[in-house]
């Protein structure tokens, strides 16, 4: 899936939680955008192999120290501020403009 298709899919999932004004994000923005970047080049990397990539997912996680429900509460906190948001995507993408085929982990 490529990181343009992931946008609209985490804001969609973070509508239900447009009503929680001043929520803290549980995880801080450099370490969401760290973990995905590393996911979207597991992606990349493991080319349609499920379960390589899955394993690889759960070595990324671990190695941040964070589970998949951090990232969507961070979605879900960061959905009051389009700006943030959008910054922290463009951070995203530029990271993987930068160094496409590189897995981090």
């Amino acid at each position: 899936m490529r990181l343009s298709r992931l946008l609209p899919i985490l804001l969609v999932l973070s509508v239900p939680a447009c009503d929680r004004r001043g929520e803290q994000a549980p995880i801080p923005d450099e370490t969401f955008i760290q973990v995905m970047v590393d996911l979207r080049r597991a992606a990349a990397a493991s080319a349609g192999d499920t379960s390589g990539f899955e394993a690889m997912r759960d070595s990324i996680l671990a190695d941040a120290g964070v589970t998949d429900s951090a990232l969507y509460a961070w979605v879900n906190a960061t959905a009051e501020d389009p700006e943030r948001m959008g910054r922290v995507f463009r951070q995203i993408r530029d990271s993987m403009r930068a160094r496409p085929d590189t897995v981090t982990n």
